[in-house]
């Protein structure tokens, strides 16, 4: 029982809450041979009466309407931030997730939903056995609209695959390539960039059309200052470097040469069109 049950009060302990004492109450019928039906003031001997239990089968109580999609905690999951693959909306197939098939092949987690889920090789669990245009999704909230950086971390045994994620029905990252890592708990991190708007929303991850085959363990979601012109996590030389190239003056509404025109948009701050000394006090500020 220790590897399918999960407690979200403790996440790192697979046998919680079953490694504390606790009581349940059981409602059974007593029967035998007996003068009588036994009411409230019957007498039961110890000597020559007892009551063996051989198991209790402890389920969750699913309260959410059938097809009504809510986050998995109660409330949506705070952005940035890292959202735990496993933790998808309740709301069952065709609402909250695609799967395409209704058991969870993984044995472990949420026992009665379709998306497959295995413990992971790196803490807690992951999903796994893709099929082609699956996709899982997460009620999020967004604090500040701006760019955004989404880690996935990712394991595959030798075909890798491809997915791109959604928000709010949009397809904010365009097609990504899930890397072929050499094992399906090798685990490796890949990147793609959204621009995300405020407040909450819904995030969708959607396997691709193809045969590929990975396992996917969670999303971090970084917010990406407006100097990080790199889009890499952070501000730095490089992004100096790239800044420098893109400095065309007052007016100057082509990119000069070396600077393409992504980097030439991302470098003008003030978004009025050029990149001049007025950005560059911008990019100061953070740099």
């Amino acid at each position: 029982m220790s590897s399918s049950w999960y407690s979200t009060a403790a996440p790192a302990n697979v046998r919680a809450p079953f490694d504390n004492p606790f009581h349940l109450l059981l409602n059974v019928a007593v029967g035998g041979f007996y003068p009588g039906d036994p009411d409230g003031t019957s007498v039961f001997s110890p000597a020559t009466t007892t009551l063996e239990v051989d198991w209790v089968r402890v389920y969750e109580f699913d309260t959410t309407p059938p097809g009504q999609q809510l986050p998995f905690s109660g409330s949506p999951k705070s952005l940035p931030g890292r959202v735990e693959a496993e933790f998808y909306d309740v709301g069952g197939e065709g609402v909250a997730y695609h799967d395409c098939d209704t058991t969870n092949n993984g044995g472990v987690y949420r026992l009665t939903e379709g998306v497959d889920v295995e413990a992971s090789s790196e803490g807690g669990f992951n999903v796994g056995w893709m099929c082609s245009n699956e996709w899982i999704e997460y009620t999020v909230d967004v604090s500040v609209a701006g760019a955004y950086r989404i880690e996935l971390r990712v394991a595959s045994q030798s075909t890798g695959g491809d997915l791109h994620m959604e928000f709010d029905g949009v397809d904010k990252t365009g097609s990504v390539a899930a890397p072929s890592t050499g094992g399906w708990q090798t685990w490796a991190s890949m990147f793609a960039v959204a621009q995300l708007d405020a407040g909450e929303q819904v995030m969708r991850f959607v396997n691709g059309g193809g045969s590929g085959e990975y396992n996917l363990s969670y999303f971090d979601v970084v917010f990406l200052s407006p100097a990080d012109l790199d889009l890499d996590g952070d501000v730095d030389d490089a992004d100096h470097a790239i800044f420098g190239d893109c400095v065309a003056g007052p007016n100057v509404s082509v990119p000069p040469p070396g600077c393409s025109q992504a980097q030439f948009d991302a470098s003008d701050l003030q978004n009025d069109s050029d990149v001049d000394l007025s950005d560059f006090s911008e990019f100061s500020k953070v740099f």
